[in-house]
């Protein structure tokens, strides 16, 4: 096995920042306490809070996930079903049904 570890630069922390692996996961993240804050397997299966994202986009844990509103709004079509946005205008998401897009409440 291939593992790669770049040691924090912050003195005092002894547990590693970024571990490269070769197998299973490509590489992993954490905050200095040893635990895997993020994870991107050899699938691209990204995890947050986890070390076994199932999905292409797995999060774990307590907290809010916050996207940045954009100023434009993508074409709902059947490319972009599922899409979610929020209008920061009426203070609502909406969800892209592959024709129009429907508030979400």
């Amino acid at each position: 096995a291939l593992n790669l570890t770049l040691d924090s630069a912050y003195q005092g922390v002894t547990a590693s920042g970024l571990t490269a692996y070769r197998d299973p996961t490509l590489f992993a993240i954490d905050n200095g306490d040893a635990v895997n804050k993020l994870t991107v397997t050899r699938s691209g299966n990204v995890g947050i809070g986890t070390t076994n994202p199932a999905n292409l986009l797995t999060l774990h844990g307590a907290g809010m996930l916050q996207l940045q509103a954009n100023t434009s709004v993508m074409t709902c079509d059947g490319t972009n079903a599922g899409g979610i946005y929020y209008n920061g205008g009426t203070y609502k998401h909406y969800g892209c049904n592959s024709t129009d897009w429907l508030a979400l409440y």
